[in-house]
């Protein structure tokens, strides 16, 4: 085996190694390793006009913080190791079941799992408490699937049950594939008692699921986890060149060394067009945008207590340029929470509550008074249904209502037990649980099943029905069918997606399917997930003709000639229309491959993948509702409801990505106006001929009022440098379109310490050569003269382009602003449109909502009467034996 200890460890760093290594990662980065070659390059004298302390203090800031920060992921990695590793297992030691850290359990292990317990290591199913070696797990931390997996352990070694003395001795041999991402498939061979036995994916319990329904379940471990990080270090130099060699003791002539110095002297110069402040600013951008994401009030639900969580700072920008978003249309939509909420039986419409004056359907809140159930023992209190006609068509004996529900209790693969006296139901999806809660709710209750019965309790009777056949579910058929008898007469119940059920029905059939079709897109249009049933009266020679025993039924469902058609609605939430493009994936769960070979089919866009098990191109987002946690903690966004999306792409992701643009605009050009005013010539920027020359000609053999010689190089850069900061600060102020307190504090505070910090340089505590040059600035009527001029020069024209625009050729938040501007000054609030909750359609073109889980049940399972419990179940062992 590859690894033979289950000891994991996802931290990098430890007391000794955390300087050097981060350090080393830091400077991998090229901006910091630009940032060191210019601070080397400024330690030299005859190159450098500019001190190394420029440089060396925001490089150290940024190292230190960027330290810090990785520091502090690391000691949350450390303790999340430290909780995982020293989890308790029951493992079996010297013929005794004992405790054990999960870091202690080693390839070879045999370890004791009880009900509700997580999976310590990839195990290989030896024995459990459940007849013929079945268990039941959940792996929600794996694939954010909350539906219930059945596995199943080898025949001849699920007769070792639960005697340790046995276990103890098992001796056996494993030839597998090494570990891999794929969940759903696992290949080996053991070899055990002389036999040779196929080991696949239903046979193994993988790390991090967890056992539910079964009492407890013995395995062998198989893989266990990665043993320590490795690092792979360079070997220390074993010789060092003397400084002199680098950088020579006296001054050197000649031409190519003085155009070598020029060269990095140019290049000192120039590093304030891209200073080491860029990449802080942009640091701290990203930081602030990422908490505006998570204190976002309109992402937060109260029901889970979830925000929005944004665990990465690097993509926010990104969310603005997303064209296309994939999603898998099951429980990412749904939350895996289903709800029935209307249905059609026989051409009827149900589910809505009209307004008794107008005849329309009202919207259904919260507050509306829902059917009451409490005659019927059973019920749910959780359930809600609004539509009393429903209840009284079947307490008024309408046979297809009736039968309508007959059919939802009897059509499905669901388990029933008993807990505390209230019946409890395990399905294999939600859809196939919330419609056995409705029938139950309505009446018709499911109570109990074996191998060749169903038991159901109609309206307070209890009825047996005898169950000859159960035709699956799989991603092919889309549908789902049994057979019964009851009373000498034979059934067949189907269930299945429109598509397959409509091209399988009767000529006779053709109104109901019309009337059907409408309600179809009725649903569809409000975005709901349908599913329709149907069913057909056999004979005993019908039944005898077909291959059963192959399990070949698409010949009975083929003939569906009694066609009584139901759509059923289990989805209570609406799709959100915006101006993004949705592409949904139906068919079988996509694993992490799969999603991701879906998004570089799309790769010359920006992509971001919503789904439990995602692994995107650029951009991730989870659900946190429902799935489980170890998609939502890989995820780089995180939601609590579906709905939220709008809102982190088109308002977080449009204006972090605006804000980006427009804060590296005017960083570069504050930069360049800054960098070029250097130098007599510039390349062409206009802002820096205006900064240099403008005061230059002013200020070229100027006197003051008091007959002092304003004609200096300090005064004149004091000049410059203060009408470059009055400039570029009145153009960022233009360019703000929210103003909020915090930008006034920001823009007109870094004024207010620039004239702070100017006015200090120039005191006596410094006593250097700029002594008195701004208050002998500030007092000549040349520099107020000049600054108007400036700010006209480089100002003007833009305001009068930008009125131009607004007035002549708005754009589309030009005129939102304008109508919003027009609003706020009549003081009347914007009329608020009211959604309803259903549009009539005309067409009769089928607008599909059926979008269903296509795994395969437990109908193999059930028919072999595997999967049935016995009455009396084993006893887990003894942890003390």
């Amino acid at each position: 085996m590859a690894s033979l200890n289950n000891y994991i460890k996802t931290s990098k760093y430890s007391l000794l190694t955390f300087l050097p290594l981060n350090l080393f990662e830091q400077f991998q980065r090229l901006a910091n390793f630009y940032f060191l070659c210019l601070l080397i390059l400024q330690v030299i004298p005859y190159i450098s006009s500019l001190t190394p302390v420029a440089t060396a203090v925001p490089l150290i800031v940024v190292l230190t913080l960027t330290a810090l920060k990785d520091a502090i992921d690391d000691i949350q990695r450390h303790r999340s190791d430290n909780q995982i590793n020293n989890r308790l297992s029951k493992v079996l030691r010297n013929g005794k079941v004992a405790e054990e850290r999960w870091y202690k359990v080693q390839v070879g292990d045999i370890v004791l799992m009880e009900n509700d317990n997580f999976v310590a290591a990839d195990l290989l199913m030896l024995s459990t408490s459940e007849p013929n070696g079945l268990c039941y797990v959940e792996t929600a931390e794996l694939d954010g699937e909350t539906n219930l997996k059945c596995r199943q352990a080898i025949p001849e070694t699920s007769e070792l049950g639960d005697d340790i003395h046995l276990l103890s001795r098992f001796n056996g041999e494993m030839i597998c594939e090494p570990p891999n991402n794929n969940l759903t498939r696992f290949e080996g061979t053991l070899h055990y008692n002389g036999q040779t036995f196929s080991v696949d994916n239903d046979k193994m319990l993988l790390r991090g699921c967890r056992l539910r329904n079964t009492k407890w379940c013995f395995g062998v471990v198989v893989f266990a986890a990665s043993g320590v990080w490795e690092t792979v270090t360079g070997q220390y130099f074993r010789a060092y060149l003397p400084w002199d060699t680098i950088v020579p003791a006296n001054p050197k002539s000649g031409a190519t060394v003085i155009a070598v110095l020029v060269f990095f002297s140019y290049a000192i110069v120039l590093n304030t067009v891209v200073p080491i402040s860029l990449y802080v600013s942009v640091e701290v951008i990203r930081f602030c945008h990422s908490l505006w994401i998570n204190w976002d009030e309109k992402m937060y639900y109260s029901i889970t207590d979830v925000a929005a969580k944004a665990r990465t700072t690097t993509l926010n920008e990104e969310l603005g340029q997303i064209q296309y978003i994939f999603s898998d249309k099951t429980g990412t939509l749904t939350q895996n929470i289903m709800t029935f909420n209307k249905c059609s039986i026989g051409s009827n419409l149900y589910g809505e509550v009209l307004d008794e004056i107008t005849g329309e359907p009202l919207e259904i809140t919260e507050d509306m008074v829902s059917v009451d159930f409490s005659g019927n023992a059973l019920y749910e209190e959780s359930f809600k249904f609004y539509d009393q006609t429903l209840l009284d068509e079947i307490n008024g004996g309408n046979k297809e209502v009736q039968e309508f529900f007959k059919l939802l209790a009897l059509c499905h693969t669901v388990m029933c037990e008993e807990k505390d006296g209230k019946l409890e139901y395990q399905a294999q999806s939600p859809d196939e649980a919330a419609l056995t809660s409705a029938a139950r709710n309505f009446g018709f209750v499911f109570r109990s099943r074996t191998p060749t019965s169903i038991t159901i309790e109609e309206l307070g009777k209890t009825e047996v029905y005898e169950l000859l056949a159960i035709l699956d579910f799989n991603n092919v058929r889309k549908r789902m069918s049994v057979i019964i008898r009851k009373n000498g007469k034979i059934l067949l119940y189907c269930k299945g997606a429109d598509t397959v059920i409509f091209e399988r029905m009767d000529a006779s059939c053709a109104e109901l399917k019309l009337n059907t079709v409408d309600h179809l897109n009725k649903f569809a249009g409000e975005g709901l997930r349908t599913l329709c049933y149907s069913c057909q009266l056999l004979t005993d020679e019908m039944v005898d003709t077909f291959t059963i025993e192959g399990w070949e039924y698409e010949d009975v469902e083929n003939e569906l000639k009694r066609c009584r058609e139901n759509i059923a609605n289990v989805m209570s939430h609406s799709y959100g229309a915006t101006d993004l493009n949705v592409v949904s994936f139906r068919g079988n769960n996509l694993s992490p491959n799969d999603n991701n070979l879906m998004n570089r089919v799309n790769d010359r866009y920006e992509n971001r993948a919503s789904a439990p098990n995602a692994s995107p191109i650029e951009v991730n987002e989870t659900d946190s509702g429902q799935e489980g946690m170890q998609a939502v903690l890989s995820s780089d966004f995180s939601i609590a409801q579906f709905r939220f999306l709008e809102r982190l792409l088109l308002v977080h992701g449009r204006w972090s990505y605006f804000r980006m643009c427009k804060f590296l605009r005017y960083f570069f050009y504050k930069n360049f106006a800054f960098t070029l005013c250097h130098f007599c010539v510039a390349h062409g920027i206009v802002s820096s001929f205006i900064l240099f020359f403008i005061p230059y000609g002013a200020f070229k053999n100027a006197v003051g009022p008091e007959g002092i010689n304003l004609d200096g190089h300090q005064i004149f850069g004091t000049v410059v440098s203060t009408i470059l900061v009055l400039v570029v600060t009145a153009q960022i102020a233009l360019d703000t379109s929210y103003w909020t307190v915090f930008n006034h504090i920001v823009i007109w505070g870094s004024v207010a310490f620039y004239f702070a910090m100017t006015l200090f340089i120039n005191s006596n505590l410094i006593g250097n050569q700029y002594l008195g040059c701004l208050r002998m600035t500030l007092s000549s009527g040349q520099f107020w003269f000049t600054l108007f001029l400036v700010l006209a020069i480089l100002l003007v024209p833009g305001v009068a382009n930008r009125f131009y625009h607004t007035s002549v050729h708005p754009t589309l938040s030009d005129r939102c602003r304008y109508k919003q501007r027009i609003s706020r000054m009549r003081a009347r609030p914007e009329p608020q449109m009211r959604r309803r909750s259903s549009v009539r359609r005309s067409r009769r073109s089928i607008r599909s909502g059926y979008a269903f889980s296509h795994q395969e049940g437990f109908g193999r399972l059930i028919m072999s009467g595997k999967i049935m419990k016995q009455h009396k179940s084993k006893a887990h062992p003894n942890a003390n034996s």
